[in-house]
C-alpha cells in the first residue's frame, strides 16, 4: 500500500481549521444575501493550495463553491433572489493554480464568476487592494488569507484591505514556531533567516511592548498579544481560534472586521465548535468520544462565572447602556446569551435596570436588549447599575 504524502492530505489542525472557515461561510454568504443594499459579495482566496487532496478531503477554494451551492439551494427553495458572488482564487504555484482552475473551470453556477491568478501574494493582495478600494461601497468582500509561513504578513497591506470598511479578514498564522523565536530574533540580528519573523514583531508591536522587551510568556499570551496588534488600536474588532496540531504546537486562526455583527456571526461559529470555552481546537479534546456531563457543567459554569466577575467591573465604572454591554460582551470573546445568564440571576439583588429615556427604574424587565439591532439604532433602551 501507497503512503500518502503528508503535504497532499489535510492533517486533523488544517481540518479544523478549514472546517471553522466553512461554518463562518456558510453565514457570511447567507447574511449578506439577505441583507439590503449589499449588491455583490467577493471572496479572495490568497493561497487556494491543490483544491482536492489525496484523502478525498477538499481546500478552500472548493469549499467556497460548496458553499455557494448551499446558499442557493436555500434562496431557491424560498424563491429568493441570488445575488451575484465573485470568487477570486490564487496560489503562488503555478501547479496548484492550475489544479484548482481545472476542478473549477467545469463548474457552471449561474449567480458565481470565477477569476484565477498565480501570483506571488504580494502581488495578490495589491491587488486585493486596488479592487477593493474601487468597489462600490455596496459591495462586501472577504480575504481569506492562509500562507506558507508569515513572510507575505504585511501589516500595511493588511490595513489597506480593511480600511475601506467593506471587508473582512481571515487570517490563519503557524504561532507555535512564531513564539518558539520571537525572543531570538531580537537579539540575533545576523542571521538572514530571522528577518521576516522580525519584521513582523517590528510592524505589529511597537517599542515598550512587553514581545519587543522580553517575550510572551507561553504561546496563548501571544495569540492575544498578536490578535491586540491586529486590531489597529481598536480601529477593527477581532478574535482569535487556537488550534493544536500536537501536544503544545499551536496554530492560529485571526478573524478581522469593521462591523459588529461579523465578529457575532464568528464568535457563533467558534463557540459552536468550542461549546466549552469558545476559545479553540484541542487535539486531546477532539479524540475523546465524550465529556462526562458533571465535567462539561463545571467548565461551562466557571466560564460564565469568569465573566460575570468581568460583566461586574465593567458596570461598576459607570452606568452603561444595553448598546455598552452587548459590544463589550462580544469583545470579551463571549455571546449575548451568555450575557443575558448573568444579567437574569442579577435582576432585583446584585443589578438595578433603567429606563434610559426616563430614568425610572424597571424591576420587571421584558428583555436585556444586547442584540446588533438594538447596537444599530444607537439609541439606548435601559442602562444598568451595580448595587454596591
Amino acid at each position: 500500500m501507497t503512503k500518502k504524502n503528508a503535504k497532499n492530505i489535510v492533517l486533523p489542525h488544517s481540518k479544523a481549521k478549514l472546517d471553522l472557515y466553512e461554518s463562518y461561510l456558510e453565514k457570511y454568504f447567507t447574511i449578506l444575501s439577505l441583507a439590503k443594499g449589499i449588491t455583490k459579495i467577493n471572496l479572495y482566496d490568497i493561497f487556494c493550495g491543490i483544491g482536492l487532496y489525496e484523502d478525498g478531503n477538499i481546500g478552500s477554494p472548493l469549499i467556497a463553491v460548496k458553499c455557494v451551492k448551499r446558499n442557493n439551494e436555500l434562496f431557491e427553495k424560498y424563491n429568493w433572489e441570488k445575488k451575484p458572488i465573485n470568487l477570486n482564487i490564487n496560489d503562488g504555484s503555478k501547479e496548484k493554480a492550475e489544479n484548482v482552475k481545472k476542478l473549477l473551470e467545469k463548474e457552471t453556477i449561474e449567480n458565481c464568476s470565477f477569476k484565477f491568478f498565480n501570483d506571488d501574494a504580494d502581488v495578490m493582495l495589491d491587488f486585493v487592494i486596488k479592487e477593493v478600494n474601487k468597489n462600490s461601497r455596496a459591495e462586501r468582500s472577504l480575504v481569506f488569507i492562509d500562507p506558507y509561513g508569515y513572510s507575505n504578513i504585511d501589516k500595511n497591506r493588511i490595513y489597506n484591505i480593511l480600511k475601506t470598511k467593506t471587508c473582512e479578514v481571515v487570517l490563519f498564522l503557524p504561532v507555535m514556531q512564531m513564539y518558539r523565536f520571537s525572543g531570538i530574533v531580537l537579539t540575533d540580528l545576523e542571521r538572514k533567516c530571522y528577518d521576516d519573523l522580525r519584521k513582523f514583531i517590528y510592524d505589529f508591536f511597537p517599542e515598550g511592548h512587553k514581545i519587543r522587551d522580553e517575550k510572551a510568556e507561553n504561546v496563548i499570551e501571544f495569540i492575544d498579544f498578536i490578535n491586540d496588534a491586529l486590531s489597529f488600536n481598536g480601529e477593527f474588532y477581532t478574535s482569535s481560534h487556537y488550534i493544536e496540531r500536537d501536544k503544545g504546537n499551536y496554530y492560529a486562526v485571526f478573524f478581522i472586521t469593521s462591523n459588529l455583527y461579523g465578529l457575532e456571526r464568528m464568535l457563533q461559529v467558534k463557540w459552536g465548535k468550542d461549546a466549552l470555552h469558545g476559545q479553540g481546537y484541542r487535539k486531546e479534546i477532539a479524540q475523546k468520544s465524550l465529556f462526562e456531563v458533571e465535567e462539561i457543567s463545571d467548565v461551562q459554569n466557571m466560564q460564565l462565572l469568569g465573566l460575570a466577575e468581568i460583566i461586574r467591573n465593567f458596570l461598576k465604572s459607570g452606568n452603561k447602556s444595553n448598546i455598552d454591554l452587548y459590544e463589550f460582551i462580544l469583545k470579551m470573546g463571549f455571546l449575548p446569551k451568555h450575557g443575558n445568564s448573568i444579567l437574569k440571576s442579577w435582576i432585583n439583588k446584585t443589578l438595578s435596570i433603567y429606563n434610559a429615556i426616563t430614568g425610572e427604574l424597571i424591576l420587571k424587565p421584558r428583555g436585556f436588549y444586547l442584540t446588533y439591532k438594538e447596537f444599530k439604532s444607537k439609541e439606548a433602551r435601559i442602562y444598568f447599575k451595580i448595587k454596591l
